[in-house]
């Protein structure tokens, strides 16, 4: 099955995972001699698959954003590939799972999306490898004031971070958003990547000067226990690593690994609107130290 794929002639996206913020992503054509890949990913026609190959065993999978859906890896000989229910596409690897190749989307845009799903799937995958390192679900952004580091609202799926997070960046509390969906905290620090289609991307690492809370058991803002903090975070869903995906290892069982100086916040989820409850987490974000 390998052979017939069309792969030479396929739009390719890219992906370098090394050490420190040596980690990047964008179109194939981004890399080279100067910068050379590690992981290729491609993007097929919807009908390059037929047959389905043998399939295995189902396997239940819940996903962040997604719900509950059924996938079954199918033998394709050299590749293993997976029938993403939801998103209507093959996710097929090889090679030690450093070649990827995904169906077409109804449109570009989704074609994209199924791309971007394995781009930062590698990435966070490979963060999390290194020691100590948890993944958090989150939106980031820096701190508008220099050397203060980036702030983190952590929360599950529709709780409102992206929106609280485009609040406070309106607001003049914070400045350039950093992490879109799911970072990787390592000794205190956030690092991510969010590939976009176009462009070359290389991992940021901020300190972490605060995480913010998206916890339903509160009705308003309060200061938080780091310990707790750090337990409630590494406990809440995470989109990425996909563990459904064919040689994903296990989300690590340890707290997020939060430094004794960052700031820890509990906030009331969709409550981005409310006055009082910005007015206290802003009063709060304001008065950080520098890092």
């Amino acid at each position: 099955m390998g052979p017939d794929l069309p792969l030479e002639s396929a739009p390719t996206w890219c992906a370098r995972l090394a050490d420190g913020d040596d980690v990047w992503s964008g179109p194939a054509p981004s890399f080279g001699a100067g910068l050379a890949a590690t992981h290729r990913v491609s993007l097929l026609a919807a009908d390059a698959l037929a047959p389905p190959g043998r399939g295995g065993t189902p396997v239940e999978v819940q996903e962040s954003g997604a719900g509950t859906f059924v996938v079954v890896h199918h033998d394709f000989g050299r590749w293993t590939g997976v029938w993403h229910p939801v998103g209507c596409n093959w996710l097929l690897v090889s090679d030690g799972g450093t070649r990827w190749a995904v169906t077409a989307g109804s449109t570009p845009a989704q074609s994209w999306v199924h791309i971007r799903f394995v781009l930062r799937h590698l990435v966070t995958a490979h963060l999390l490898a290194r020691a100590g390192a948890q993944v958090v679900h989150a939106v980031a952004a820096t701190h508008r004031r220099p050397h203060i580091g980036a702030v983190a609202v952590l929360g599950p799926s529709r709780t409102g971070k992206t929106r609280l997070v485009n609040r406070l960046v309106a607001a003049g509390v914070l400045g350039e958003v950093v992490e879109d969906d799911c970072g990787v905290v390592v000794e205190g620090s956030l690092a991510g990547l969010f590939p976009t289609e176009h462009e070359l991307r290389q991992l940021h690492i901020h300190p972490l000067a605060a995480v913010v809370a998206l916890d339903d058991r509160v009705d308003a803002v309060a200061d938080a226990d780091r310990v707790q903090t750090a337990s409630w975070a590494a406990r809440c869903p995470v989109p990425w690593p996909a563990g459904w995906l064919p040689g994903t290892p296990s989300r690590p069982s340890r707290p997020v690994p939060l430094l004794a100086g960052t700031a820890c916040f509990v906030v009331p989820p969709r409550r981005q609107e409310d006055p009082v409850v910005l007015g206290a987490l802003r009063e709060r974000l304001e008065s950080l130290p520098i890092t």
